[in-house]
């Protein structure tokens, strides 16, 4: 309620500075006309410094990615009197790695066909790319995880291997021709799990190994004699 009495009482110029001030572009939509009315910020938002007045449909949509378009068409024509705010999010044709959302409100006349919308845009590329890194961590978590839970089964297998190896060439003849083969095997068992002592460490959460690392860095420093 308070908001409500807020923006009622802001003059127009005042509310619309304040929404150029905040990089929040505004819009308005005729669609009898098929032309978009836009604020400077709207023109800046879109990569277009100087003001072009009013664009029509078809050249606002050449604005977004191409992957983009059929999405911003059909969310106008899936809006109903019931459910008139629609919510878009786009990247730019010519800066794809830029992304923006509009929210708008559609309004209808008493057939049920929408006559206008009007509503904001603003840039949402640095959440946009919060969110990939984000989903990214999540992954890379992720297979960590399969990663360690694998090297802990391979490592019960290789302690086995280990194990049994080393006591069938104890009782064999060190000349033994079986006695240099179990040799052998019991080099690549070690090899393996050192590699797999490697992968468990790197799978480990990186806050884990960074106290590892603080840890160890203490002990040693505490082991050190003191210069008194």
């Amino acid at each position: 309620e308070f908001r409500r009495v807020l923006f009622r009482s802001l003059p127009l110029d005042t509310f619309a500075a304040a929404l150029d001030a905040a990089g929040i572009g505004l819009w308005s939509i005729d669609f009898v006309t098929s032309t978009y009315h836009w604020s400077e910020v709207q023109w800046r938002l879109h990569g277009v410094e100087e003001r072009r007045g009013v664009i029509d449909l078809e050249a606002r949509v050449a604005l977004m990615h191409p992957d983009d378009r059929l999405k911003a068409v059909a969310l106008i024509h899936q809006a109903t009197p019931d459910k008139p705010t629609v919510t878009l999010e786009y990247r730019l044709a010519a800066s794809p790695e830029r992304w923006l959302r509009s929210i708008g409100v559609i309004s209808f006349n008493e057939a049920g066909d929408n006559t206008t919308a009007s509503g904001v845009t603003f840039e949402i590329t640095d959440r946009k790319h919060l969110a990939a890194d984000l989903a990214q961590a999540q992954r890379l978590e992720t297979v960590g995880r399969l990663a360690s839970s694998v090297a802990h089964d391979f490592n019960n297998l290789l302690t086995s291997i280990l194990g049994f190896s080393q006591l069938v060439q104890e009782s064999l003849p060190s000349d033994a021709r079986a006695f240099t083969d179990l040799e052998e095997v019991l080099r690549a068992a070690r090899s393996a799990a050192s590699l797999t002592r490697r992968l468990v460490s790197y799978a480990r959460p990186r806050t884990d190994r960074k106290s590892t690392r603080l840890n160890s860095s203490h002990v040693s420093e505490s082991r050190m004699p003191s210069s008194a």
